[in-house]
């Protein structure tokens, strides 16, 4: 069973005239505590290199299927993959900053930290 997707949007109050435009949309999901074991150390995979210019190589996904999401600092979801047997994750659109990389596989759930530069 999935999570919850959680919307929401900001207004400044007390800004120019008194209230500004509402923001865009933003958004996360949550999954349940019990669909995914989520790895603190010796993950099965492998993300290399770190700091990443243009391709980031996955190491030990290649015969799972596997989803994995690069979020902004502030938690927005940039790029999205779903396939079988992914080896690499070209990043050199990305601006040059820190990002998160939660990689789901088999009910399993990573998170690491990506450096791009």
């Amino acid at each position: 069973m999935g999570g919850t997707t959680y919307y929401w949007r900001v207004k400044a109050a007390g800004w120019g005239n008194g209230m500004s435009l509402w923001s865009e949309i933003w958004s996360f999901a949550t999954i349940n505590s019990t669909e995914a074991e989520e790895f603190t150390s010796d993950p099965p995979f492998m993300l290399y290199p770190n700091p990443v210019h243009t391709i980031l190589y996955l190491y030990g996904l290649e015969n799972e299927w596997t989803s994995i999401s690069i979020l902004s600092a502030e938690g927005k979801v940039l790029k999205q993959i779903h396939e079988k047997g992914i080896r690499h994750i070209d990043v050199g659109d990305l601006p040059d900053g820190i990002y998160i990389i939660e990689i789901m596989s088999d009910k399993k759930r990573f998170i690491e930290k990506m450096v791009k530069q």
